[in-house]
């Protein structure tokens, strides 16, 4: 893993997979996010992609359930408090 900052990583697997990670907390547990490999997602765009994380992790908003919804073409879910 080789950190960008903000939670973004580049990740390197033995086999030479490069895919950007977006890596934050929730509930006390790590939780891990990709956003897409290397060779389609250049830099910029993965940066854009973890601040919208971000965003939606300082409203309260779990992004990957946020993306799984989205994707399931349903609301956006809350984080219990």
């Amino acid at each position: 893993m080789h950190a960008d900052g903000g939670g973004l990583y580049l990740q390197m697997t033995a086999s030479g997979a490069r895919t950007w990670v977006f890596r934050f907390m929730l509930h006390g547990r790590a939780r891990e996010m990709g956003l897409g490999p290397l060779h389609i997602v250049p830099l910029a765009e993965a940066r854009d992609k973890a601040r919208e994380c971000r965003k939606l992790r300082h409203e309260g908003i779990d992004p990957i359930e946020t993306r799984n919804a989205k994707r399931a073409g349903i609301g956006l879910p809350r984080l219990r408090r």
